[in-house]
Formats: structure tokens, sequence, C-alpha cells
């Protein structure tokens, strides 16, 4: 197996590459994409090692990140290309496709089981931002491969070029917690994917993808707006789309707000105590624009407020009721109603507050979670009515402080959805609570509402807080964005004022840094809440600019019975 390809076949390669290009520019305008993982690591060796003269990958990707099956045309891969001679050292690939119920990668998995989708060199063009640049690159398959969405999806590089590129040239990444890669990498030993190196290195972490599926939509949409507040500012950040975007028009409050040249804004023009809306627009090459992306709502805290709690339940796995440090209780104890019109896994069953992800039921459920893809939903008990809670973790407020969520009822067309905000100074059993407002109960409309409440009456002391859904005969009470905000507050148990900690600068762009008086666990997530560093047993912590990309991540430190939750904003 020689990686120096002949004249003739370098003249076919470049015939290909023109022809592909073509497709690319046809295909824009009819796909519909999905977006799999978040831009947070560099330096993992997926989907190729650009500093090898051979690599050979394969990953598994989960089916559950996968909310589509169909025919995929395209697939695409963030990159981060610094050095002018990345492309001329890593441009044969050859890409295999298929389907696995394996769990995790533990082998290689025999390569006649899969599919060679694309066998070329790759173009140029192919890069949406140039090289050397940082965006997607988009590789027209040859062949389109038919994903069933029922397994996990395998997915095989194997680069062939003779040459190397720079250590400053590299794809994202992102994690799970069990081996769902494997690489090998060489800079003499070009392997055989028939029968491939028996000594090779397993990874948890897989490439940020894109898979693009055949539709009849329009121009692409920015998406996965999100944001938070920080450092007196509105960070927001979003996903951009495909194709020639010339930049982005932010719209607050639903009026035209400014131009942006990045899928980046910080918005410092904000009061606090105000609410504001968001959602952009991708402008493309030609002056076209965009349909708009999902809108984002922020409620600025008053004063110096912080966050003490914030759940966005997009850690969570799908359908589950594992909650972590919430407590979650089904006290009626009755089956739930059953949908007629999509389904989802444990769909009758007696259960809790459970986990929700729209897009995953079966057809996909044509209502959205508040941000993100995940929210949390209360099934109507068939022996009405609900008596559904989601207990907080312990937690003293601080001054100044607030509960917020989003809430919706599915539909009116049962009845809406009713829930009770809770209480407690004494304990954490359902008796021990009272309500926070003078209504029995409150009705929820069909659409995300913002709810709000001033709990700084309890500033200095431990307090639980719950949700409890007291519907009756209705559908489905979903929550999202579950928020407390406060000065000097906390998440923990000790009545003593938690021990000092530096922790800045904030923003940063190369270097952060946590020190605390006492030893702390650290876990590190992206603003959709998935976790994607933990550390235990630290004295301090210096972040060097190596593995997270720009964006707006939650810092989560655990001392001895004290949680606190900081925001760090990383800068392109």
């Amino acid at each position: 197996m020689t990686a120096t390809p002949s004249p003739g076949a370098g003249i076919l390669r470049f015939c290909i590459g023109i022809i592909l290009l073509f497709s690319l520019i046809q295909w824009q305008l009819n796909a519909q994409i999905v977006t799999i993982g978040y831009e947070t690591y560099l330096d993992q060796h997926l989907p190729i090692e650009p500093l090898a003269k051979y690599s050979y990958t394969q990953q598994l990707f989960p089916a559950e990140e996968i909310p589509l099956s169909g025919t995929i045309t395209h697939i695409g891969f963030k990159y981060n290309v610094s050095s002018s001679i990345f492309f001329e050292g890593n441009k044969a690939w050859k890409i295999y496709m298929g389907e696995s119920s394996a769990d995790t990668m533990q082998d290689w998995i025999d390569v006649d089981q899969l599919s060679l989708v694309f066998d070329a060199w790759l173009a140029a063009d192919m890069f949406s931002s140039g090289l050397p640049g940082s965006g997607w690159l988009v590789i027209p398959l040859q062949q389109s491969y038919n994903y069933s969405g029922e397994q996990n999806l395998v997915l095989a590089v194997d680069e062939n070029s003779y040459g190397t590129g720079s250590s400053s040239d590299d794809f994202v990444c992102w994690t799970l917690d069990s081996p769902h890669a494997l690489f090998y990498q060489s800079l003499v030993d070009n392997p055989d994917t028939q029968n491939p190196p028996e000594t090779f290195y397993s990874t948890n972490a897989l490439s940020y993808l894109r898979l693009h599926f055949e539709d009849s939509g329009g121009l692409d949409v920015p998406s996965n707006l999100t944001g938070c507040y920080v450092d007196d500012a509105v960070q927001l950040t979003w996903d951009p789309p495909v194709g020639d975007v010339a930049g982005y028009r932010l719209y607050r409050n639903d009026y035209f707000y400014c131009v942006c040249s990045s899928n980046y804004y910080s918005d410092t023009q904000v009061q606090a105590g105000e609410s504001y809306s968001y959602y952009v627009r991708a402008e493309y090459g030609g002056g076209e624009l965009s349909e708009p992306s999902n809108t984002f709502f922020i409620e600025i805290p008053d004063g110096g407020a912080q966050y003490i709690l914030y759940q966005s339940f997009e850690s969570l796995e799908p359908f589950q009721t594992d909650f972590g440090s919430f407590d979650n209780l089904d006290e009626d104890g009755s089956p739930t109603w059953t949908p007629d019109s999509f389904s989802f896994p444990g769909a009758s069953e007696s259960m809790p507050w459970i986990s929700f992800a729209p897009t995953q039921c079966i057809p996909p459920l044509q209502i959205s979670a508040h941000s993100g893809s995940s929210m949390i939903a209360s099934l109507s008990a068939i022996n009405p009515p609900n008596d559904d809670w989601l207990i907080l973790p312990n937690l003293r407020p601080g001054t100044n402080s607030k509960l917020s969520f989003w809430a919706r009822s599915l539909s009116s067309a049962y009845g809406l959805e009713r829930l009770r905000v809770m209480i407690s100074t004494t304990g954490r059993e359902p008796h021990q609570f009272s309500t926070i407002h003078s209504e029995a109960f409150i009705s929820v409309p069909a659409d995300w509402t913002y709810y709000e409440y001033d709990i700084s009456a309890y500033s200095a002391i431990d307090i639980n807080l719950a949700i409890n859904c007291v519907s009756a005969n209705a559908a489905m009470l979903c929550i999202d964005d579950l928020a407390v905000v406060g000065e000097n507050g906390w998440v923990g148990n000790e009545d003593e004022t938690a021990p000092a900690f530096i922790h800045g600068p904030n923003p940063a762009r190369e270097s952060f840094y946590l020190k605390h008086e006492q030893p702390f666990d650290l876990e590190v997530y992206n603003i959709r809440g998935q976790r994607i560093l933990r550390e235990r047993g630290l004295r301090e912590y210096r972040y060097r600019g190596a593995k997270l990309c720009a964006g707006i991540y939650l810092l989560k430190v655990d001392t001895p019975g004290q949680s606190r939750i900081l925001k760090q904003v990383i800068l392109p």
C-alpha cells in the first residue's frame, strides 16, 4: 500500500475535486445539517493527525447524538489551521462509514463491514474559511451513505499523504466518558486498513462533526445561540452555518442591533434587572439573509448578583430520571399519559420528572427546548392529579437573590399544566415545603414563559427550593434553564462564610487560574451543560490556552460541604 499517487491518479483526483466542488455549491441549498458534539478540545488526533505522515482512525458516534436518519451526502470537520504546509501534507483521504451496536471502541472494526464513501484528494475550496484559517472542512461524499438511525455511526478516516502539517494545525474535538475512538499514526509505516496495526491508541474524544442529510431546505441557519451574563455584559455565541457567510446580523428584543463578523458577541449595553432577547441571521456572499436562529432570552441580575446554581439539563442523558444532586420524586405513583402522535423510551410508565429531548422522540416532537436540545418534563398522571417534585440542592442564596426558570405546557388542548414553586427552611421532605407564591397553583401557558421569585429574605440561611407539578388530566409540563442568582451565596450545607478563593482574569484570551484555601474538585461545563473536564484534589488550577476553544464555560468548584458555580469566558 503506497501513499504516493501516480501522475495519472493525480489528474483523476484533480478532476474529481472539480466535480465535487461543483456538487458542494449546488448542495448548499438542499441540506439538513446535524451538528454532533461541541467545540472544545484540540490535539486529539482525530479525524487525522496532521503531524504524522500516515494516520488511520475509527470513531463511534452514539445514535442518541444523531436525531435524524436518512441519506448523508456530506460530512464536516471543524478545523484550525495556521500553517501553509498543512494542505499538501494532509490531502489524500479515504473515508469509510458504517453502523455498529457496540457502545465503546475496544478494537478495530473490520473495514469490510464499512462502506467506502470518499477516496480522493481534498480540494482547497472544501475549507469554508480558506487555508490557513479556522472553519469547516465540508467533504462531499462520492457515495452517499444511508444511515438507519438505529445503531451507532462508525466513521473511519485513512490519510495517506506523504507529508505533514505543523504543531499549530488541528481539528476540534469533544469528549465522552468512555473510549469511542481508536487512532494510529506514524512517520514511517502506512497502515493497511484491511489488516490494521495491532498497536494503537484509544481515546474518549470524538470529532466535532457535521452530518449533512438530503433535504429541500433553503439557506443554512445559525444554530444553538446561547449565552450568559459575565462581567457586566451578555456574552453570546452560536454555531455558524455552512456556506459563504459574509457576517451576521444580531437582533435584540426583535430589532436589528448590530453586525457581527464572527459567531461571538459581547453586549455591554445592558442594564441590571432588565430582560433581553436575541437572535441572529447569517448574511451570505450575495447579500441574502438566512432565517433567524433560535431566540435566546436572559434576565440581567440586579447589582452584583452572580449565578449560585444553573441547570440547562443538557448534561443529562435523554429520558432519564436521575438528576444527580437534585431530588426527583414521584409522589403520585401513577402510570403516565401515552402520547398518540409520538413515542419515547419509558412512555406510559410511572415516573417523576424525566429529562426530555424533543428531537429524539419518534417522530421528532415539533417543539423545542427553551435553550439547547434538552429540558425536563412531567407527564400527566393517569390517576390525577400529578404530584412530581424536583427539589434543588440545598443552598444559601445570599443577598439580592432570585430563583428563575422557564416553563410551558406542551399543549392547551387538554387544559393548562399546573405547578407550585416551593420552599423549605427545615428539611427536604415534601410535607416540609410551603409555596412561595400566594396562588394555590400557577397555570402555565402553552408557550415558553419566564418565572422569577425573590428569595432575598432567606439570604443568610440554608434553604431548599422545589418545583412541584400538580397538573390535573393535562399532557406534559416542561421546565428549562433553571437558575438561582445572588451575592455571596453558595450551594452547600455549612453555615460559616465560604473560604476565599481567587479566580481570574475573566474574560481570558490565553490563560486563567483558580486558587483556593482548601483542596477543591473542579468540573468544567460548556454553556450547553456538557461536562468537558474533571479534576480532583486541587489547590490551584491554571489554564494555558491549549484545550478550550472560544466560548462560555461554567466552572463548578466543590470544597468540603460547599459548591460554587462560576462563569468563565474564553475569547477568540
